[in-house]
């Protein structure tokens, strides 16, 4: 099976055709053109807009085939958008000027959760800052897209992430079906618990069900015991919490 039929299959690219594929410096690289007769949408309005001049070529970094290093070669075009004026297309395999391919991102992300973050940029062989870069990308689409209905049950702790008490304070979903992080924010104080109940109950409060506006009803009555967790934390066992704490911790080797 040739290497462009199997991108064909894998990563169609609407508007976008695969063309000559080479192997240069132990590196597997792929030409891609725009489909004839296309016209590219503009970056900011995401319109088709008619081509105004093309680039200079641009190099975008893909997941490896058999230990091999693949990149994308393709010459963007600028647009001549009526709303906007000349404008880069829109690029869909990328996010602005990154050099890795949105399907490497999330590559990357799914070893950045096995590995630490520098173990993952050698075995791949790309930069540190291209894996920061593809879990900030996974992370932000997640808390574009996350559900925080239905979530009853919560638990507050802190970790420590420099030296000289420098804390986070992590907020999580402690319900049995689910369990996950809902907010990070900086430092220990009630300042900061503020900002995720206002948050996620101004979120809440758009919501159709009735219960979760009681719920957000009930806990704003009660803001001033939740908030007791700063005096009494050392009184309690939080023994589920300091688990997920474990796991934040491994994210930060």
């Amino acid at each position: 099976m040739l290497i462009k039929t199997l991108l064909n299959k894998c990563y169609p690219v609407k508007g976008f055709v695969y063309g000559k594929v080479s192997l240069e410096n132990e590196t597997i690289c792929v030409e891609i053109n725009e489909r004839k007769n296309s016209k590219a949408k503009c970056s900011c309005c995401h319109q088709h807009r008619p081509t105004y001049d093309h680039i200079k070529e641009r190099r975008f970094k893909f997941v490896p085939l058999w230990g091999i290093n693949v990149k994308f070669i393709y010459r963007p075009r600028r647009v001549n958008c009526l709303k906007d004026g000349i404008k880069i297309e829109l690029i869909p395999w990328a996010d602005g000027k990154s050099p890795v391919c949105q399907p490497f991102k999330l590559f990357l992300a799914h070893w950045a959760k096995l590995l630490s973050w520098k173990e993952v940029a050698v075995q791949f062989k790309v930069s540190w800052h291209n894996v920061f870069e593809s879990v900030q990308h996974v992370v932000q689409y997640g808390l574009e897209h996350r559900d925080l209905d239905n979530v009853k049950a919560i638990g507050i702790d802190e970790i420590q992430y420099l030296k000289g008490h420098k804390y986070l304070t992590l907020v999580y979903q402690i319900d049995e079906h689910r369990r996950r992080l809902l907010f990070v924010g900086k430092d220990r104080n009630v300042k900061t618990l503020l900002r995720f109940f206002k948050a996620w109950s101004t979120r809440a409060t758009r919501s159709k069900l009735p219960e979760l506006k009681n719920t957000v009803k009930s806990l704003r009555e009660r803001q001033k015991l939740l908030l007791n967790y700063f005096s009494f934390k050392e009184r309690f066992s939080n023994g589920i919490v300091e688990g997920l704490n474990l796991k934040a911790k491994l994210t930060m080797r």
